[in-house]
């Protein structure tokens, strides 16, 4: 199966290669936006901080980060069928919204 090719787009015009699973943790992050199927842009703040001095005003904006997922962790059902065993995992809220946004790009 071919490799899909997504490209994040910067702020200053610079581009990036990314993978579907990068793809999907920054659109639920929120940091990211659909330009079309395939290129997306950042939206995220972006920052250059030229000294470690620099570095003490992120204290203010760093909270304990919340692990978003797109699927609950532990199969939720399993399917068995001639002999073969097939199992299912439940959607987050959060994945779902995902989906949708994906599938609204389509």
């Amino acid at each position: 199966m071919a490799k899909k090719t997504l490209e994040l787009i910067y702020p200053d015009k610079s581009r990036k290669h990314i993978s579907c699973a990068q793809r999907d943790s920054y659109l639920l992050t929120g940091e990211i936006e659909a330009i079309n199927e395939k290129q997306f842009r950042y939206i995220g703040q972006a920052r250059t901080y030229r000294t470690f001095a620099d570095l003490g005003e992120l204290r203010e904006h760093v909270g304990p980060l919340q692990a978003v997922r797109r699927f609950v962790g532990i199969p939720a059902v399993i399917f068995s069928y001639r002999g073969k065993r097939r199992s299912e995992h439940e959607e987050t809220p959060e994945g779902m919204v995902l989906r949708l946004k994906l599938q609204a790009m389509a």
